[in-house]
């Protein structure tokens, strides 16, 4: 019992100080003190970088094709900080999508509990026709649209969260090998 006390109390001196370091000097000083990282200075002058690392670092910092509304104003803080490192990196999928992993199991947990009771919803609602075929009442439908939007509503919060570094690695989006804007890429996942 005291020594998870004493776990306790170290973590929530832990936050404590990330939030501080949040408040008081920004996400770049977050980003540095959660990654260990010795050196986190913005380089100042474009002779210091060759011409391949300034091609990356324009890349990670702007993300060309991907539109500022598809992603938190803290997520694109996150990933101009990592390309401001003398070395700059993508976004690791940890740092951003931590975040949102207790709404995503919200969505698992909501999805496997609501088909299955749909199911059997249908099947005592439906009724068969001497054809064979099963006919059932329109409200099956109405049951069914809102969790739906919601979860679909819910994936897409959650999916703002882990485009950024998505974008970073694979450097678009595909559909079927295809190069597709971030539009048309999003009303295909849907």
């Amino acid at each position: 019992p005291q020594h998870k006390v004493g776990c306790r109390t170290a973590h929530a001196q832990q936050m404590e100080q990330r939030q501080s370091l949040l408040t008081q000097s920004g996400t770049a000083e977050l980003v540095r003190a959660e990654f260990g990282l010795a050196r986190f200075e913005q380089i100042n002058s474009p002779t210091e970088d060759d011409e391949e690392t300034k091609k990356k670092r324009r890349f990670l910092e702007d993300m060309p094709g991907l539109p500022g509304w598809a992603y938190p104003k803290r997520v694109g803080a996150i990933a101009k900080a990592f390309a401001m490192f003398d070395s700059p990196m993508e976004v690791p999928m940890r740092v951003t999508a931590g975040q949102v992993i207790p709404l995503q199991f919200v969505v698992l947990i909501t999805k496997w509990g609501f088909f299955p009771a749909y199911a059997v919803l249908t099947l005592y609602a439906s009724e068969c026709t001497p054809e064979g075929y099963a006919n059932y009442p329109w409200w099956c439908w109405a049951a069914l649209l809102p969790v739906q939007l919601a979860t679909l509503g819910l994936e897409y919060f959650c999916h703002r969260y882990t485009c950024v570094p998505k974008f970073q690695i694979i450097g678009g989006f595909h559909i079927m090998g295809f190069l597709v804007p971030y539009r048309v890429w999003l009303a295909g996942q849907v």
